[in-house]
């Protein structure tokens, strides 16, 4: 998956709300990192975090765009898509 160019805002938006769900220093989460790579990723994990971005957003995040996401990056791009054309929550 080929995420589209990501306003750093999103990035950052996404980053941190990682951080915050995993618990660890902002460093450990580089946006090409895959989802195994970061320390304590498991899908619930993931799961409470794109809840989280849903609600802070108040937006819905397609789930047959998140199953296919493997990085921060494209995690971004998928709430940048749901942000500009996406259905409210």
């Amino acid at each position: 998956m080929n995420p589209p160019t990501v306003p750093s805002t999103t990035v950052a938006l996404v980053r941190d709300v990682l951080v915050d769900a995993l618990r660890i220093d902002p460093g450990q989460v580089e946006d090409h990192a895959r989802w195994s790579a970061l320390p304590g990723m498991e899908s619930r994990t993931l799961y409470v975090a794109v809840h989280d971005i849903e609600d802070r957003l108040g937006v819905e995040l397609p789930l047959d765009r998140l199953i296919v996401t493997r990085t921060v990056l494209e995690l971004a791009g998928v709430v940048h898509r749901a942000v500009q054309g996406g259905k409210p929550r």
